[in-house]
């Protein structure tokens, strides 16, 4: 692609937590930096994903579904992507009408879902998300929404699969499916499919587990966070983004 000219790098907003570091870039912004460089010059995006992020991806639409139905609202996905002389976002929900932005995050399972309410770190990460949001979208209230949906069955399916390599001849007992199945289901209707599908139960054991499957209703399965629009975080996070092509230019020039 050729040369390119540093500072016209931008940085997209799930990256911005990242540049700011207590006392300055640290290795991770810096690392942050060198692979969008390596992005606008060569073309090539460094992937991540994981069983986690395939979650939120696939449940992403369920997931506002989710939260239409316990608040009432009728939203649906953004597809707008902004871009400034700095960042770049396309949020989950731009609602103008109230001057908000939403961004829900699917749990892994029940105890990530509970951890999301104390762990301090991540909501600091996803909290300059939602700054970088509201700069782009000029809003002034950004919800971080944490959801515990259940998992799709395919990423089920997957999981069951993997149990079976530990077991020999790939057999995995029932018990032990239902167990796997229980940590990643937490409507009682779906679990009945699921269990169903599966062709479960017989043995005094699994059925023991199976009658035991605790229901949780979906408004216990979410958990929101509300920021309001900071000028002065978005200013730091300039500054920030202004070192880290700083720093590029001293590897780079």
């Amino acid at each position: 692609m050729g040369t390119i000219m540093i500072d016209t790098i931008i940085f997209r907003s799930s990256q911005s937590g990242s540049l700011m570091g207590a006392k300055g870039l640290g290795l991770t912004g810096e690392k942050t930096a060198i692979n969008v460089y390596l992005e606008y010059k060569y073309g090539r995006v460094k992937e991540f994903t994981s069983k986690y992020t395939d979650k939120g991806s696939k449940n992403e639409s369920g997931a506002i579904l989710a939260y239409n139905e316990i608040f009432k609202t009728n939203y649906v996905k953004n597809e707008v992507r902004l871009f400034n002389d700095f960042i770049t976002g396309e949020c989950d929900i731009d609602d103008a009408e109230n001057d908000l932005i939403l961004d829900i995050k699917n749990s892994w399972d029940l105890f990530t879902f509970h951890e999301a309410k104390t762990k301090s770190e991540a909501n600091k990460l996803y909290e300059w998300q939602g700054q970088c949001y509201m700069e782009l979208y000029n809003r002034c209230n950004f919800k971080l929404v944490y959801m515990l949906t259940d998992a799709p069955d395919e990423i089920v399916l997957k999981e069951l699969e993997r149990e079976s390599y530990k077991h020999f001849g790939g057999e995995t007992p029932e018990w032990r499916e239902v167990q796997i199945i229980t940590s990643m289901i937490y409507d009682q209707d779906n679990f009945e499919r699921f269990i169903n599908i599966r062709g479960l139960g017989g043995d005094e054991f699994t059925d023991k587990l199976i009658d035991s499957f605790v229901h949780i209703p979906i408004n216990e399965r979410i958990h929101v966070k509300n920021f309001k629009r900071d000028k002065t975080k978005y200013a730091q996070l300039t500054k920030r983004i202004t070192e880290a092509r700083d720093f590029l230019k001293t590897i780079y020039n």
